[in-house]
């Protein structure tokens, strides 16, 4: 689950910005609030913004600093540095993420400059709630290497763990091609919880849909579920009213997507070590269901089934809006616990109506279930009481200078006017500002 999350020179973003998922001290609505122990987080995070502003920028900043901590070169993102001043090719960039995974919290942060690809400090805190302290788990910079006496001081290590970490940081030492954090996950003779903890957050954890993606894997079982996703495709009026599924063969898909076969050749050869799996893959604009158990692979098409139509229709041929629902029906029927959704423009291609019933059936349905949903968003209908939280709802906007800035609605004394009218007349900016005839 995330707590906060920080970031400077990415993008949008020149000086560092903070957002946060920390309730207020408001009891409106405790449903959309997670109690974590003597922690309480927001369930959901709205962020609003003109076009342009910079808002799938805060999502991509996640989801970047995720990939980067996963393996990714940070060479393949070197221009993604804030170009609003020219000194900002040689200074740092920085990502910094607290988060809570397996009972504990923590914070995780580094530094990078993104153009050469070089990583320039790393650190790890663990927060004990008991003491109300932060301990130094590690900190280290590509110049002043720290790591082994923190390490030694704060880790609880068993001797044989020990002295293979004390390996790992000699061969570390003053590294800056890659993350410790990354280094030690992906070695085989070392075990450490709390990197393990970090690692699987990151790898596991946040879960980004954008519109670019190719190939996007769900936890929904269509065909087991096939009762509860029609039924949510009538309740949000899509004409759909049955699921058909028909069987095909990887030789057939290698045909039809053939610069997708080797990543869901990969997700399936890593999933057979289970005894069964069975997940709805969407490749581009078609949509399968993959089952897999006794050794066997099955692999079926998803085909919809319309009121009056005499015949089935492809995925393909959906509406995006359609295309859509699925990705947010995922979410609400086979959602992973503790885990963060990020959805870049939920409202994309969607009634405004039907967002307004998303976040209904999301609020009611998950009220007890650990998970988070961040999404950006244009729609300012969403923005009516008993629907969302004040603290809830984020903003962005651009500064003079093109940089974007982040605040929350909940800075603003609210007065008896809605909330929607009061965002459409530009009292909270984060709104376009046009020209007057």
């Amino acid at each position: 689950m995330l707590v906060s999350f920080k970031i400077s020179n990415f993008l949008s973003f020149n000086k560092m910005q903070s957002f946060s998922m920390v309730p207020s001290l408001d009891n409106e609505l405790s449903e959309h609030i997670i109690k974590l122990g003597s922690v309480k987080l927001l369930k959901m995070g709205i962020i609003l913004g003109a076009n342009s502003s910079g808002k799938s920028n805060l999502l991509k900043a996640i989801a970047i600093g995720r990939e980067l901590i996963n393996g990714t070169s940070p060479l393949k993102y070197r221009n993604f540095f804030c170009k609003i001043e020219s000194e900002n090719k040689n200074r740092e960039t920085l990502f910094e993420f607290t988060f809570y995974i397996n009972k504990k919290f923590y914070t995780y942060g580094y530094t990078l400059n993104l153009y050469s690809g070089k990583f320039l400090t790393e650190y790890l805190y663990d927060h004990d709630l008991q003491t109300d302290r932060e301990v130094i788990l590690f900190e280290r910079s590509t110049t002043e290497n720290n790591l082994e006496p923190l390490f030694v001081h704060h880790l609880d290590l068993s001797i044989n763990k020990r002295k293979s970490f004390n390996k790992y940081l000699k061969d570390f030492s003053n590294s800056s091609d890659t993350l410790l954090i990354t280094k030690i996950n992906h070695a085989n003779d070392i075990d450490i919880s709390d990197f393990k903890n970090v690692y699987e957050f990151f790898k596991e954890k946040i879960n980004p849909n954008f519109q670019t993606q190719d190939l996007k894997i769900s936890n929904l079982d269509l065909i087991k579920q096939k009762n509860d996703v029609i039924e949510l495709l009538k309740a949000f009026d899509t004409g759909i009213n049955d699921l058909e599924f028909e069987e095909v063969d990887l030789n057939l898909i290698e045909k039809i997507h053939p610069d997708e076969i080797g990543s869901l050749i990969e997700y399936i050869e890593k999933n057979k070590q289970k005894d069964s799996f069975s997940n709805s893959i969407k490749i581009n604009d078609s949509l399968y269901q993959v089952s897999y158990s006794d050794g066997i692979l099955k692999i079926f098409k998803v085909m919809l089934i319309h009121m009056f139509a005499e015949l089935a229709f492809e995925f393909f041929e959906e509406s995006d809006g359609v295309k859509r629902l699925f990705d947010l029906f995922s979410v609400i029927l086979a959602p992973t616990k503790d885990t963060v959704y990020l959805f870049d423009e939920l409202n994309r291609c969607i009634h405004p109506l039907l967002i307004i019933k998303f976040i209904e059936t999301f609020n009611k349905k998950l009220s007890k279930y650990p998970i988070q949903l961040i999404f950006t968003t244009h729609e300012a209908n969403i923005l009516k009481e008993g629907l969302i939280r004040r603290d809830e709802v984020w903003f962005v906007e651009k500064e003079k200078n093109n940089s974007s800035k982040i605040y929350s609605l909940d800075i603003f004394k609210l007065t008896n006017k809605k909330i929607v009218d009061s965002y459409l007349a530009g009292n909270f900016g984060a709104v376009p500002i046009l020209p007057k005839d």
